[in-house]
């Protein structure tokens, strides 16, 4: 009995032990693959925009909390950390950000961790929704507003901000002026 006692003890310790190793060899391995896909003049380019990026409004975050799981406090160090457990639950804006300059996964995370030290993640929310591509040529949740709503961003309902922020999970599908229905019956589900 002893023995398997001893077993059970060991197994517990090397399972998080191990665990901490394999996010650690990731991190090291994804740490600086950024370097490889873009130069540093372009990075800092990137981050001078961000920098200039104009803040939203509070329900604008509030809403995009609820439909991605989004907070500012996510990181995507924190995101690679949780993969086992919340694999495509959550968003961090930093990698969002990062899928429009990098392809691969890795690279996305290597860029995602970079930014993530130089900008917060709020920065990268507002970046992020700022250049996001609505289709139709609308660029940016501003543009977006003016197009769908014939409102200014700031004048915005609660209901019309949540639609905008479902239009960021998938601006084709669910595009009021097309399928107005699919909006409604995705904003029904958020509302309950």
């Amino acid at each position: 009995m002893k023995k398997r006692t001893k077993i059970i003890i060991l197994i517990l310790i090397s399972i998080p032990i191990l665990y901490i190793g394999f996010i650690g060899t990731i991190y090291l391995f994804i740490q600086n693959k950024w370097e490889d896909k873009i130069s540093k003049e372009q990075y800092n380019s990137v981050i001078t925009e961000m920098k200039s990026t104009p803040k939203l409004p509070q329900q604008l975050y509030d809403n995009y909390e609820i439909v991605k799981g989004y907070n500012e406090y996510n990181t995507t160090l924190g995101i690679i950390a949780n993969l086992p457990w919340s694999f495509a639950s959550t968003s961090c804006a930093c990698s969002d950000v990062s899928y429009g300059i990098v392809l691969s996964t890795y690279d996305k995370w290597s860029l995602g961790i970079k930014l993530d030290r130089d900008v917060t993640p709020k920065k990268c929310l507002d970046f992020y929704l700022n250049h996001l591509d609505f289709s139709n040529n609308i660029i940016g949740v501003q543009n977006a507003s003016s197009f769908y709503f014939k409102k200014k961003l700031s004048n915005l309902t609660s209901d019309e901000y949540l639609k905008l922020i479902i239009l960021t999970t998938n601006p084709s599908f669910y595009n009021p002026l097309v399928r107005p229905d699919k909006l409604e019956e995705k904003l029904k589900k958020y509302k309950q």
